[in-house]
């Protein structure tokens, strides 16, 4: 009993303090050599993660407000300093037909010329990590009822490694 005793409670309780020793060893390091003590590095690593999708957003959607179909939606309109033409946010916790039709109750009433929209919708990237944990998005459920409401289809225009922008196309 002595050596489970050692085992699950005073070796994992020994290596969670000296993890946690480590840790705060590093950021309070990080913290005196910071210009500013309030950065947490979220905006440095989200420019790293999506600096070309950002600079694809600004360059084709101007307006205030934009539809983008991705599971890091909500990443994205940070990034961009724009809102959301959906109107639930994040994209993916839109899980019934309900939510949907609610969020697409503001993008019928303008059908978007252009869209932000995951490359792997289009077939244009292969699947890539997300930072959202629900990546796996159906996202048919959201395209196709804004596709048939509003008699246009959505072409890839411009694309990254993880962002195409899509441009509408009437259909008859």
């Amino acid at each position: 009993i002595t050596f489970l005793i050692f085992s699950f409670i005073i070796i994992p309780a020994y290596a969670r303090k000296e993890m946690l020793t480590i840790n705060l060893k590093e950021e309070l390091t990080g913290l005196k050599n910071k210009k500013n003590v309030f950065d947490s590095g979220v905006d440095s690593y989200l420019n790293y993660f999506y600096g070309s999708e950002k600079k694809l957003i600004n360059k084709y959607l101007k307006d205030g407000h934009i539809f983008i179909l991705s599971a890091d939606d909500t990443y994205l309109l940070y990034l961009t300093n724009k809102g959301s033409l959906f109107r639930i946010n994040p994209l993916t916790a839109a899980i019934t037909k309900n939510d949907v039709e609610f969020g697409l109750k503001d993008i019928y009433k303008i059908c978007p010329e252009k869209i932000a929209s995951d490359c792997e919708i289009f077939k244009r990237c292969s699947a890539y990590e997300k930072l959202n944990l629900f990546h796996q998005y159906p996202y048919d459920v959201i395209l196709s009822p804004l596709e048939k409401k509003c008699h246009i289809q959505y072409q890839p225009i411009e694309c990254t490694n993880k962002l195409c922008i899509a441009q509408s196309i009437k259909i008859k």
